[in-house]
């Protein structure tokens, strides 16, 4: 794989150490311009401002994709599905990763370990902060996912547990195979 983008990275390359595999570019995205980030490893890393829906770059350039916990945030999920799909080269990867919002095991962890710790921080409006910036919730980006990408080979993992349940688990991770004819 030549190049890697990753959709929402905000301001930092927090994931880009978790890919296993080799690559020549890391392309990171987002609506808002950061400072840059220091060069991981010796490999070209660049950052652009885009937005999720509508990337600056042409059809089948990258071998792999990713975008963590971005889904939830956006107006409509489904065109930067569909963004993502066709940026993607055929046989590429994307790697989705989203939150179990409402789970009961996501809302619980909040309750006992994030909300106390952003109340002991200064912030009050945790809640509704949460509220208003995750807008979208995993059953419904699951069908998304799985209507958009209905064509090509998507596994399904589940963190921590992996048990089918949303509401028991953390996380869905897409890892996505696309297959263009």
């Amino acid at each position: 794989i030549e190049r890697v983008l990753e959709v929402g990275a905000g301001d930092s390359c927090k994931h880009q150490q978790f890919v296993r595999h080799s690559y020549r570019e890391y392309i990171q995205t987002d609506v808002r311009t950061y400072p840059p980030t220091k060069n991981f490893m010796g490999i070209r890393n660049v950052q652009t401002v885009a937005d999720a829906q509508m990337l600056p770059f042409v059809d089948n350039s990258f071998g792999r994709v990713i975008a963590t916990c971005l889904l939830l945030h956006l107006q409509e999920p489904e065109p930067a599905l569909l963004e993502w799909r066709r940026v993607t080269a055929n046989e590429g990867h994307i790697t989705i990763l989203i939150p179990t919002e409402p789970g009961l095991l996501l809302r619980l962890s909040r309750a006992l370990l994030t909300s106390p710790k952003a109340r002991r921080l200064g912030f009050e409006g945790y809640s509704l902060f949460n509220a208003r910036d995750h807008r979208n919730h995993l059953p419904a980006l699951r069908n998304l996912v799985k209507h958009v990408f209905r064509n090509d080979e998507i596994s399904e993992n589940r963190y921590p547990f992996r048990i089918p349940s949303w509401n028991l688990n953390l996380y869905f991770v897409y890892q996505i195979k696309i297959q263009k004819n």
